[in-house]
């Protein structure tokens, strides 16, 4: 069962109020999914596990935020739940897609000259990684026992292009990296205490370059 309509109008009060999306299969709160002041592009995003960049609309897209609340079955998986937002587009808005490859600027995500220097994950050792809840910098990945796929995942979504998991290293490692947010096109620009995306990358043993594909 899911529900969606406008968001309320935003007052000028102290009350806190959530901007985005929480809970659904894979969280703490799996029978239930909430996106407050969400665009119809976050939805559509969520439905078909794909970046707001990939998402191209030949007709404009309904202005406006919505909120969202969706009840979900117990034992409901990702692709179930997915399946489910798409009905809801349907339902709700008319939407209609269709799958199309393009070319564009995309990166790989390689092992650098020198060797990888990452940290390997070992089951059963007590290994302190900084919450997201402490998390102070701009760009950060704290996360145990991820795999370089996972992290070319979040390196896409701050270069907002594809990066392809190249190193060709299949094991699971141990993340405590942070970095500043002024170099999306790899130009340092700002001084800062913090690294550039590039030089953290550089500082796991690993680099990216560029190159055109069809995605």
């Amino acid at each position: 069962m899911a529900s969606i309509k406008p968001s309320p109008e935003l007052d000028n009060s102290n009350v806190p109020v959530f901007f985005g999306s929480k809970g659904g299969p894979g969280t703490e709160s799996p029978t239930r999914y909430s996106c407050n002041f969400c665009e119809v592009s976050d939805i559509v995003s969520k439905a078909y596990d794909l970046p707001e960049y990939r998402l191209v609309s030949t007709k404009r897209l309904p202005t406006g935020r919505f909120h969202m609340i969706a009840i979900i079955a117990p034992g409901t998986t990702q692709d179930q739940f997915r399946l489910m937002l798409q009905n809801l587009l349907v339902e709700r808005f008319g939407l209609k897609v269709h799958h199309d490859k393009r070319e564009m600027p995309t990166y790989r995500l390689l092992i650098a000259r020198g060797g990888a220097k990452l940290k390997p994950h070992v089951e059963g050792v007590s290994v302190e990684v900084k919450s997201s809840d402490e998390k102070t910098p701009p760009g950060f990945y704290y996360k145990r026992q991820a795999t370089l796929a996972e992290f070319a995942k979040v390196v896409e979504g701050h270069l907002r292009k594809p990066v392809v998991d190249a190193t060709g290293l299949a094991g699971k490692y141990d993340f405590d990296l942070s970095w500043r947010f002024d170099d999306l096109d790899f130009v340092e620009q700002t001084p800062s205490d913090l690294p550039t995306l590039r030089s953290a990358i550089r500082s796991l043993g690993l680099e990216i370059d560029s190159h055109k594909g069809t995605d």
